[in-house]
């Protein structure tokens, strides 16, 4: 177990099962009054083209939108900018981890909720949309690379490993992009482990 996992749970036995939530809550609360510039779609544009070059590129994007509490745009608006960051020929791909995730029910691929936030929800309802089959690593990816990203999950060994979709993001050299994301690392780092 690692030394965060180990420290939630303490949290949980000393202070109560939802102390790890509470905490996080009282977090967003200050960073609320501290951070109250609104930010708007060109500001998140330039913010995002200083990560990298989108255009014409895979990537990925990870996102956690109760971190966006000063972004003057709606979800779909936000995908929409990252869609036309890419442009046509480029490819977003984004988490879609199933909310359920028992082995003993059926996982339809096209219409299974992410557990993986509002965003990455959204994307996956998009036209067009592709989405790996995998129960507990599912991907969506938009895009000419999609199809490529995306087909052969199934068939891996590993949920992360070559040919998953997080192996296809090192090949295709796929730009990771954070959006209100605080945590130390990203979901296809996995792949290195």
């Amino acid at each position: 177990m690692s030394v965060a996992n180990t420290l939630k749970q303490s949290a949980k036995r000393l202070f109560g099962k939802n102390a790890v939530r509470d905490v996080r809550a009282l977090k967003l609360n200050v960073e609320k009054k501290l951070y109250t510039k609104p930010i708007t779609r060109d500001d998140l544009r330039t913010a995002l083209e200083q990560v990298g070059t989108w255009r014409n590129q895979v990537v990925w994007v990870q996102s956690s939108w109760t971190q966006f509490y000063n972004v003057k745009m709606r979800p779909i608006e936000v995908i929409d900018l990252m869609l036309d960051m890419v442009g046509p020929r480029g490819t977003l791909v984004m988490p879609a981890f199933p909310l359920n995730m028992d082995p003993a029910k059926i996982f339809h691929v096209d219409r299974a909720p992410t557990n993986t936030g509002l965003v990455t929800e959204l994307f996956r309802r998009m036209p067009g949309v592709k989405r790996s089959i995998h129960l507990r690593a599912s991907v969506c990816a938009l895009g000419p690379a999609a199809d490529e990203i995306v087909s052969q999950h199934h068939l891996t060994e590993y949920p992360w490993g070559r040919g998953s979709p997080f192996g296809q993001l090192k090949e295709l050299r796929g730009l990771m992009v954070s959006l209100g994301f605080t945590k130390l690392g990203f979901t296809p780092l996995h792949y290195v482990e």
